[in-house]
């Protein structure tokens, strides 16, 4: 397993895991907020399982450039697909061309890297998508249910995160993450192939999720991860790597 840092479009940059063994597929891994530069465990679990996995950074965040907002965290998915349907990616060290298998392509996402992924209506290249820790759309009614201030939120990456996340309207993802918005507030995603994972001990928003699913009439199947918590930290991530790629293999015809 070798992990590259990448260049996906212009100045998108991410970190591509390559397959161990012969690829099973390429995965795009959509990571939560706030995001870290440091090597995922997780991403490394799943290309020794024998997947490629490219986990962007966010337009705006970290070593990408650009404005960061909610309709650029879109942008990054969308960008991210494109680049692997290309067939390749680069090496922003080498320029080294990496083939990529562009055949078995599935989405996969962490907590705020979910509600990116339920915001898009699904490429017809996604085979399959697993989501994470996944939160509940934003919608104002949800927000009030599991106590979350978008307010609160904003402030807390402005101010834990000064120089990773720059934004030019930060009133904008106030808005979005407080059920105001027109994006974090849809769910737009293919929900045959979706499959989700919980942890039964995730204090974010385990006992609302069936509820919202159930409400928006959204039937998705919830698998609880005995012991298990919100951030990938607090999963045993082998373990984790080892169910979705279980799911991933199996063919739900």
């Amino acid at each position: 397993m070798i992990i590259h840092r990448v260049k996906i479009k212009g100045n998108l940059l991410g970190d591509f895991y390559t397959a161990k063994s012969n690829s099973k597929g390429t995965i795009v891994f959509m990571a939560g907020l706030p995001s870290y530069l440091h090597k995922n465990e997780f991403c490394e679990e799943l290309s020794l399982l024998g997947y490629n996995v490219l986990q962007p950074f966010y337009y705006g965040s970290w070593v990408s450039g650009g404005n960061f907002s909610i309709k650029n965290c879109v942008n990054t998915l969308t960008d991210s697909l494109k680049s692997i349907e290309n067939g390749y990616i680069f090496d922003i060290y080498t320029n080294k061309k990496i083939i990529i298998d562009s055949q078995n392509i599935f989405l996969g996402g962490i907590s705020f890297g979910s509600n990116i992924i339920q915001s898009l209506k699904t490429p017809e290249k996604i085979k399959k998508i697993f989501l994470i820790s996944a939160v509940p759309i934003f919608k104002k009614e949800y927000c009030k249910m599991i106590g979350f201030d978008g307010k609160t939120f904003v402030k807390f990456i402005r101010a834990g995160f000064p120089y990773a996340y720059r934004s030019k309207n930060w009133n904008e993802l106030v808005k979005e993450f407080s059920g105001q918005g027109k994006i974090l507030s849809q769910f737009t995603s293919d929900v045959s192939r979706i499959g989700i994972y919980q942890g039964s001990r995730d204090k974010i928003s385990p006992q609302i999720i069936e509820q919202y699913l159930q409400k928006e009439n959204l039937k998705i199947k919830i698998n609880s991860i005995s012991g298990a918590g919100h951030a990938l930290n607090e999963y045993d991530q082998k373990q984790i790597a080892s169910t979705v790629d279980l799911y991933l293999q199996t063919d739900s015809k």
